[in-house]
């Protein structure tokens, strides 16, 4: 589905709201013992249940482009179920190029779709610059140990995505496409932390289990807060549940929440 913002002058078109896993769970579907709606429902076509990794795909206005387009597409996040989104989506909303990628953190439904970037840097791409990619030190290291022929082009053995990366610093807002994503730094589990994004009057956070008061103070004058909820009941040490995010954001206050990061227990 996609909103829009009319503070920053773009379109959110989201390309995944589901956790590690997705919806329809393979367990589930094949379970000879237990029935689960969600599951079942999942896999007809066109059914809303369908829940792959998290991503969020923005498109912003930008009538001062030196090239012949004037929208620009900013995806957060490639996971593991980013080309499936990709295909599902793009065509949908006549979606041709990406312009950048942000990453939150480095788990697998995150950023393992990253090689799949290829058929955009090589095939789409009107720019002979690499696709721009930010992310902070700890990802990169791990992007590092999972596609050395990215990081580095003297490891590729044949065509590979051209990309570039920029590192997200602590407490430094930084420009996109006239955009500025200001980093939010949360935790996400005990010994882990991940990154949101606050552009304009929207804040992003899929993966969460605790926000700092550091960042809480980013955070104040979020009109649409987009937040993790992984389960509809009860606690997890590593993600906010609906209950924890119906409370948090009543400290925040915002004007609409959407919940992202879904298990197939809705």
């Amino acid at each position: 589905s996609n909103i829009d913002s009319e503070e920053v002058d773009c379109e959110l078109i989201f390309l995944g709201t589901g956790t590690s896993e997705g919806v329809p769970r393979i367990s589930c579907i094949t379970s000879p013992d237990k029935y689960c709606k969600t599951c079942h429902d999942a896999v007809e076509i066109g059914s809303k249940n369908r829940r792959r990794n998290c991503s969020v795909l923005i498109r912003k206005k930008n009538p001062n482009a030196i090239d012949s387009r004037s929208i620009r597409n900013i995806v957060i996040d490639v996971g593991k179920f980013f080309y499936e989104s990709a295909l599902t989506w793009f065509p949908e909303y006549n979606i041709r190029h990406i312009d950048a990628v942000l990453l939150t953190h480095s788990h697998a439904d995150h950023i393992l779709g990253m090689d799949d970037l290829r058929d955009w840097t090589l095939n789409i791409s009107d720019s002979v610059q690499p696709l721009p990619l930010y992310l902070d030190k700890s990802t990169m290291d791990r992007v590092e140990q999972v596609f050395p022929y990215i990081t580095d082009s003297k490891l590729a053995q044949s065509a590979v995505p051209k990309c570039s990366f920029h590192e997200i610093l602590e407490n430094q807002s930084f420009l996109v496409e006239t955009i500025e994503f200001i980093p939010l730094r949360v935790k996400h589990g005990k010994n882990m932390t991940a990154l949101g994004f606050r552009f304009g009057d929207i804040t992003y956070i899929p993966d969460v289990s605790e926000v700092p008061d550091q960042t809480l103070q980013l955070m104040k004058g979020t009109k649409l807060l987009i937040i993790d909820a992984l389960n509809p009941t009860g606690t997890n040490g590593t993600h906010f549940t609906a209950p924890v995010s119906i409370e948090f954001a009543k400290i925040l206050e915002p004007d609409d929440v959407l919940f992202v990061d879904m298990t197939h227990r809705w």
